[in-house]
């Protein structure tokens, strides 16, 4: 029978995490504390919230009353929560965990995630509750005046949390190979979990390898895709087929007797990747946390896989244009450098133009190339595949040379033009300048041979 649980391990514990938890969010005040208790009830053991959710407090109170009645012991449960963007000052950590085990009314977490990689200015949580990307007087964040602590400075504090015993592991939220490589370099508890957005629309293939080689346990977010966006009114998700109805997951589905919601976490599942998803329904409670006692074929795994779009939901920019663009990966320079030539082998060469033929595709190829150190294509590639890719490289490669070659060219022609305009006005200023001399000099000849005359003139008169 497939392992309903995975270890998770920070290099100097582990422990089972269970692979199908009870997400927290957008579960309201009103019904968080039953909810949270029907969930265990049915048989849930992990539970994944945040302070920006604003229900831990209820949620505590499920937990409690759920114990109290001999439906499970603590140990029992797998209890996560993250550190809100507020509060990754060294003053802080240690102080909002503790608010927060207030809040559930716990001794200990079990994982304690950095809910983004990135730190706002410190607003006091009596001040502004639930918090937001906004400060308390619902100001956006100067990008050019960035507040609180670098990564490096919050992590240290997080690993004491672990040192205090105020949680089992710590790990981080939505971020990349490159934020993830970084910590590691110094981290001395390796972060626990990295839980990042991840469905058949997005799927961060490379992220999520990188994250399993180096023994990080992914759990993945909004795993039925556009569904808990579109009362949010996200343009993106309303655009968006849902995956719940697509026809693919629905054909899997019925061939095995399986709703669409149980393919879709069965897909993230099966490869070893936690989910978290969430219904007051208890028979689809039921259903969501069947999703590890039976498999999809290699075949239904290729057919889902094909769905990627690279389609991120969860982006904050998205629905407010002046919050920081936290996963902004594309500059003018990238577009130059990356995109043009790109397009233009697509154009010129029809085998590339078979092989990448559409946007989503070249920006997935963009984003894998920035994915450091995760292993080479050629083997989670088919050796056709990987041969396609090869050739891609190699003329985008020259393309970049030159189209580098060109802006490079249009530079120095710019630079040589304003040289020689500055030169060009400053020769006339200086033959200006010597016209203006030559007319004064001219000027006060004329006045001294004037006056002379009239003084030749009035000794002749005189003699006369």
């Amino acid at each position: 029978m497939p392992a309903s649980t995975i270890k998770i391990s920070d290099g100097k514990s582990e422990g089972q995490m269970p692979l199908v938890g009870f997400g927290l969010w957008k579960v309201t005040n009103e019904t968080c504390a039953d909810q949270v208790y029907n969930a265990i009830k049915v048989g849930y053991r992990h539970f994944d919230g945040a302070y920006v959710y604003g229900n831990e407090k209820e949620c505590g109170q499920g937990v409690a009353r759920a114990i109290k009645d001999g439906l499970a012991k603590r140990e029992d449960l797998f209890i996560v929560t993250k550190l809100w963007n507020y509060y990754h000052g060294k003053e802080h950590v240690e102080k909002l965990c503790k608010m927060q085990l207030e809040m559930w009314g716990l001794d200990y977490f079990d994982l304690y995630l950095i809910h983004f990689p990135i730190a706002l200015k410190y607003v006091e949580p009596k001040a502004k509750y639930p918090p937001d990307f906004q400060d308390e007087n619902g100001k956006c964040e100067d990008p050019k005046a960035p507040h609180g602590a670098p990564i490096h400075e919050t992590w240290p504090e997080m690993e004491k949390l672990v040192e205090k015993k105020l949680t089992r592991f710590i790990g981080v939220s939505n971020f990349n190979v490159q934020t993830l490589l970084d910590l590691l370099r110094y981290a001395k508890i390796r972060p626990a979990a990295n839980q990042v957005e991840h469905h058949p629309y997005m799927q961060q293939p490379r992220l999520i390898k990188f994250c399993q080689d180096n023994g990080i346990v992914v759990t993945a977010y909004s795993s039925f895709g556009a569904q808990s966006y579109i009362e949010l009114d996200s343009k993106k998700a309303i655009d968006t087929k849902p995956l719940l109805e697509h026809d693919t997951i629905k054909k899997i589905g019925g061939s095995k007797s399986k709703t669409p919601a149980q393919v879709l976490l069965r897909w993230a599942t099966q490869r070893n990747i936690c989910v978290i998803p969430k219904s007051n329904n208890p028979q689809r409670l039921a259903q969501n946390l069947d999703s590890t006692s039976w498999d999809l074929s290699e075949q239904e795994l290729k057919d889902i896989n094909a769905l990627e779009r690279n389609l991120r939901f969860n982006d904050p920019y998205d629905r407010n244009a002046t919050l920081v663009a936290i996963f902004a990966n594309y500059l003018l320079i990238d577009v130059i450098l990356f995109a043009i030539p790109r397009l233009l082998a697509i154009a010129w060469f029809p085998d590339i133009r078979n092989s990448i033929c559409s946007v989503d595709s070249i920006r997935a190829l963009m984003e894998a190339e920035r994915a450091v150190g995760v292993a080479d294509p050629a083997e989670i590639q088919s050796p056709v595949e990987h041969k396609m890719q090869v050739q891609c490289r190699r003329v985008v490669s020259v393309l970049q040379i030159i189209v580098g070659f060109l802006i490079g060219s249009v530079t120095m022609v710019h630079i040589i033009l304003a040289l020689r305009v500055r030169k060009y006005a400053t020769d006339l200023q200086k033959r200006e300048n010597e016209r203006e001399l030559v007319l004064e000099e001219c000027e006060e000849q004329l006045m001294t041979e004037s006056y002379k005359s009239y003084h030749d003139y009035d000794e002749t008169k005189d003699e006369i």
